[in-house]
C-alpha cells in the first residue's frame, strides 16, 4: 500500500475538507436539484471512497469519510425509484440520456462501496438496477443519434423525444454508462454483461465522433469502459479501440496545457476537469497494458498542468480557459464545477497516489517523484521529497526489487552516477539510498516552454518565464483576476 505526503497529501487533504460540507452529506447530498439524476450523488460516493483509499495510513481521516459515507448509503432506498436507481422507474417507451448518465456514477459508486466493504444488500442493488434498468437499453441504443450542438458547463436536456431518447447537450453521455457496465464485467465476469458492452462498442464505432461533436468527457469516460472490458476478456482488438479513440483526443480534443476541449474541435469551450481526470486515467493504463513510455510522459504533464491547474483553493475543481494555436491566454472560466468535477477530483487525486510505485516480480517503477511510502511485501520504498519543488530527491529502497524512476525529459538534467536504462533511471536493488539532483534548465517543444513536464508561460507581458499558475494558492478573488500567456 502507498502512503502519500507532501503537495499531493495536502491536495487529497483539501479535497476531503471540500467534500466536508453538508452539500455533499445527508440529507443536502440528495436535495441537489438537478437533471442528471443519479449523477451528484453517484460522484459524491464515489469521490469519498476514493478519497478513503487515498489516506491509507491516515485512520482518523478514514473513519471520518467512511462515516460520513456509511450514513448516505443507509438511507438510499428514500431517494431511489423501487428497482433502486435515481428517477423515474424505466418505461421501456423513451430513454434519458442524463439519467443513464448520472446512474452510471451511482454504479461506481456502489461498485467500489461493495469492494471495500462486501456488503450483500449493496451487491444485490447493483444486480437490480443492471437487470432492471441498463440491460433493456439495448434497443434504445442501437437508435442513438444524438446532434444536440448548444449546451451550458453543466449540460441540458431536449425538451422533446427523439429516436426514442431526449438528448443531452453533453453529446455521448448516454456511453458514460460503458464506465459502469466495464467495472460490473470486471467484478461478476458475467457473458451477458461483456456481450451488451460489446453491443455499445460497436454502436459506438458507428458515430462520427468529430461531425456530431462528442462531448470529449463522454469519450474517454467510454473509453475506460472499453479498457474495463479488455481487462475482462483480454480481446486485442478492444485495447486497439481504446488506443484509438485517445489518439483522437490527443489530436483534437487535448488543450496545449494538457486539458481538455468540453467537445470535439470546439477551442472555443472550455476545459473540463472530470475529462483531464479521465485523460490521466485512460493515459496510464494505456500505459500499464503497452509498456509505451509516451503514455507515462503524457501522465506526467497532464497531471503537473491540467490537473494542479484545475484545483482551486477550496480543494474543489474549476473550469479554465482552452489554450490553443489561436488562443494561448489562460484564465479561469469558471472558479469550481462543485457538482460535478470537485467530486471526480477525489477519483484522480486517489488514482495519482495508488500508481507512484508499480510493481511487479522483478523490479518496482516509480512513476510520479511525490513524496510517500510503499509498504511493499518485502519492504519500503520512501521518497522524500517532490518533483519541482526540491532539487534534491532522496529515495530509500529497503526492499529486495531494483528501481526503475521515471525522468521527464533528456533536457531535465540528472546529476546521478547511476545509469539511464530505456527511458527510466535505473537503481539496482544494492543501493539502499540514493540521492538525485537535478538540474531545472527550461526547454523548448512546438514553441511552448518546459520545465521538465512543466509548462512555463509569461505573466503581465514580462519577458520572463515561470510555472503556470497553481490555482490552489490563490484565493477566489486573486484567481479570477489571474491571466497568463504561453
Amino acid at each position: 500500500m502507498i502512503s502519500v505526503q507532501g503537495e499531493l497529501f495536502r491536495r487529497i487533504n483539501l479535497n476531503k475538507q471540500r467534500l466536508s460540507d453538508k452539500l455533499y452529506k445527508y440529507p443536502q447530498v440528495f436535495n441537489y436539484p438537478s437533471d442528471w439524476p443519479g449523477d451528484f450523488e453517484g460522484r459524491t460516493i464515489l469521490c469519498l471512497i476514493s478519497l478513503y483509499k487515498a489516506f491509507f495510513g491516515y485512520q482518523k481521516e478514514q473513519q471520518e469519510i467512511m462515516d460520513q459515507l456509511n450514513e448516505i448509503i443507509s438511507h438510499l432506498d428514500e431517494y431511489t425509484n423501487e428497482d433502486g436507481y435515481f428517477g423515474k422507474k424505466f418505461d421501456g417507451k423513451i430513454a434519458d440520456e442524463q439519467q443513464i448518465s448520472g446512474n452510471s456514477w451511482f454504479l461506481r459508486g456502489l461498485i467500489e462501496y461493495y469492494k471495500i466493504t462486501s456488503d450483500k444488500k449493496i451487491y444485490n442493488r447493483i444486480e437490480k438496477i443492471f437487470n432492471n434498468f441498463v440491460f433493456k437499453l439495448f434497443p434504445f441504443y442501437q437508435k442513438y443519434n444524438n446532434v444536440f450542438h448548444d449546451g451550458q458547463v453543466s449540460g441540458t436536456l431536449t425538451e422533446n423525444a427523439k429516436d426514442l431518447w431526449l438528448y443531452s447537450s453533453d453529446v455521448g453521455c448516454a456511453f458514460i454508462m460503458l464506465d459502469a457496465l466495464g467495472s460490473y464485467c470486471v467484478l461478476t465476469k458475467k457473458e451477458e454483461a461483456i456481450e451488451f458492452a460489446k453491443h455499445l462498442i460497436e454502436k459506438f464505432n458507428s458515430i462520427n465522433i468529430l461531425k456530431n461533436r462528442l462531448q470529449t468527457h463522454a469519450t474517454l469516460s467510454f473509453t475506460r469502459g472499453v479498457l474495463k472490458v479488455f481487462e475482462t476478456t483480454h480481446e486485442e482488438y478492444l485495447l486497439d479501440i481504446a488506443k484509438h479513440y485517445f489518439n483522437l483526443y490527443l489530436t483534437k480534443g487535448m488543450t496545449l496545457d494538457y486539458s481538455n476541449f468540453n467537445w470535439f474541435e470546439f477551442p472555443e469551450s472550455w476545459t473540463e476537469p472530470c475529462c483531464i481526470i479521465d485523460s490521466f486515467i485512460v493515459s496510464h493504463k494505456l500505459f500499464i497494458y503497452t509498456n509505451h513510455y509516451n503514455y507515462l510522459k503524457l501522465c506526467n504533464r497532464i497531471f503537473y498542468n491540467g490537473i494542479r491547474g484545475a484545483q482551486r483553493s477550496n480543494g474543489g475543481a474549476g473550469c479554465n480557459t482552452c489554450l490553443n494555436d489561436r488562443s494561448k491566454i489562460l484564465k479561469i472560466h469558471l472558479y469550481e464545477a462543485y457538482f460535478c468535477c470537485t467530486m471526480r477530483l477525489g477519483e484522480g487525486l486517489y488514482y495519482i497516489c495508488s500508481h507512484i510505485f508499480d510493481e511487479n516480480n522483478d523490479f518496482i517503477r516509480i512513476n510520479y517523484l511525490e513524496k510517500s511510502v510503499l509498504n511493499a511485501n518485502n519492504g519500503e520504498i520512501e521518497i522524500k521529497d517532490s518533483i519541482y519543488n526540491s532539487k534534491n530527491i532522496s529515495i530509500k529502497n529497503n526492499t529486495n526489487k531494483d528501481l526503475y524512476i521515471y525522468i521527464p525529459a533528456v533536457e531535465f538534467k540528472v546529476n546521478c552516477k547511476h545509469e539511464i536504462r530505456g527511458d527510466f533511471l535505473y537503481i539496482p536493488k544494492e543501493e539502499k539510498e540514493v540521492l538525485i539532483t537535478f538540474d531545472y534548465k527550461s526547454h523548448i517543444e512546438n514553441e511552448i516552454h518546459f520545465v521538465g513536464d512543466m509548462i512555463l508561460t509569461k505573466k503581465n507581458n514580462n519577458l520572463e518565464y515561470s510555472y503556470i499558475t497553481n490555482f490552489i494558492d490563490l484565493k477566489e478573488e486573486s484567481a479570477l483576476k489571474e491571466v497568463q500567456e504561453l
